[in-house]
């Protein structure tokens, strides 16, 4: 949009199913971002609104061998509204960190907060080793909504 501004949208179409049972669920998702950069010297800040949701339109309902209804593929809605601050900025010439603490307010489930941090050593412009780490409890999971990840990463530009 400009130097400071940035906008993204997404939009798609999931069907989901198991093995031999190609469709137990659909669903519909959005996703966006609108991004302010607070600064573009010096450590690269930003404050970020950002929606991710899934608007489930269909799944599938059985009944077990004692006539109780059970769902095969437990697809729920979501709708995340976040609130981020990031910074990011290279330690050395090749080593970059990024940081992201925010909120997530879940419309259809649970809210908290959320934050991310990540470690990266670019010896070469196309390549790049990196860690991160994160942990959101805004997930359409059930009574397991905070998740914590942590994971490497390797990315070859070409």
């Amino acid at each position: 949009m400009s130097d400071r501004w940035a906008l993204s949208l997404g939009a798609g179409y999931n069907r989901y199913g198991l093995s031999g049972e190609a469709d137990l669920a659909r669903s519909a998702t959005l996703e966006g971002s609108l991004r302010y950069t607070l600064n573009t010297v010096g450590p690269l800040a930003s404050v970020a609104y950002v929606l991710d949701a899934e608007y489930v339109a269909h799944r599938e309902e059985r009944q077990d061998a004692n006539g109780q209804p059970y769902i095969p593929l437990p697809a729920a809605t979501r709708e995340v509204h976040a609130l981020q601050v990031n910074v990011e900025d290279y330690l050395t010439d090749y080593v970059r960190y990024a940081a992201q603490i925010g909120y997530a307010y879940d419309r259809r489930g649970r809210s908290g907060p959320q934050g991310a941090i990540s470690l990266g050593w670019e010896p070469a412009d196309t390549l790049e080793l990196g860690v991160r780490a994160s942990h959101a409890r805004s997930t359409a999971r059930g009574t397991a909504s905070a998740v914590n990840s942590a994971g490497v990463t390797l990315v070859w530009r070409y």
